[in-house]
């Protein structure tokens, strides 16, 4: 069915039927069209199969993803501002310097998925799985972040300032030089967190017991009171972190 459709070529088609020919012809065209960005704003494509789809640059304002499968697609530097991408699996996506700003992620599948660079600002990311992702840099300003999962991810330079994370899952995540002021830190879970040289300055709703389960807080800006409140219990946090271990031990046999 496919290939008969693609007889008649793509002139005259809007990028909303190409797409919804199937990823393949999609693909195709975006092969064959390398200077056409792809204009599907406020397009309707609910539980969609495009996977490893070729969306980068792509001009996505405002559509309705919700349901679709877009492991392993290509979107970086596409425009989702305002988009519906909720239940979204976005596994292993290229999304760096993605534009979500206002965009709706709640309950998407986000593990391992490249987000360096990437607009996030005042998008709802309730219940999104970003474990092990890359946020580089990422601008996560004013973000909902109610109970996202963000173990292990890569969040270093991220701007999240007045971020609500509460309940948030942020277990061994990377927060170096991470800017926290004023984000709303209820109930998150800190656990072996790297905040090196991150700005704690004015944080919401946090308690002594969530910043002494961090992995450091080595040149850390944090309020005067949290330093001494810190320092009474576990001064340590405020050192120089010893390097990670490169390579396996080497073997007493050899």
């Amino acid at each position: 069915m496919e290939r008969h459709e693609e007889a008649r070529g793509w002139e005259g088609r809007d990028h909303l039927e190409i797409i919804e020919m199937g990823v393949a012809s999609w693909n195709r065209f975006r092969l064959e069209n390398p200077g056409v960005r792809p204009e599907l704003q406020a397009a309707v494509i609910r539980d969609a199969q495009l996977v490893k789809a070729a969306l980068r640059g792509a001009n996505l304002r405002g559509a309705d993803l919700s349901g679709s499968s877009l492991f392993r697609a290509n979107l970086r530097k596409a425009d989702l501002a305002g988009a519906n991408l909720e239940g979204v699996d976005l596994f292993c996506a290229d999304l760096r310097g993605a534009n979500l700003a206002g965009a709706v992620l709640k309950h998407a599948e986000l593990l391992e998925a490249r987000l360096d660079a990437a607009r996030l600002c005042r998008a709802d990311l309730e219940s999104a799985y970003f474990r092990m992702a890359r946020l580089c840099k990422a601008d996560l300003r004013g973000a909902r972040m109610r109970r996202a999962n963000l173990g292990q991810a890569d969040m270093t330079g991220a701007d999240l300032r007045k971020a609500d994370c509460w309940m948030a899952d942020l277990r061994s995540a990377h927060l170096v030089q991470a800017d926290l002021q004023q984000a709303d830190l209820m109930r998150a879970t800190l656990e072996g967190a790297d905040l090196t040289e991150a700005n704690l300055e004015g944080v919401r709703n946090l308690a002594i017991e969530q910043l002494t389960t961090v992995k450091t807080l080595y040149k850390c800006r944090l309020d005067p009171a949290w330093i001494e409140a810190v320092q009474s219990l576990a001064p340590w946090l405020f050192d120089e972190p010893k390097p990670e271990p490169e390579g396996d031990p080497l073997d007493a046999s050899a």
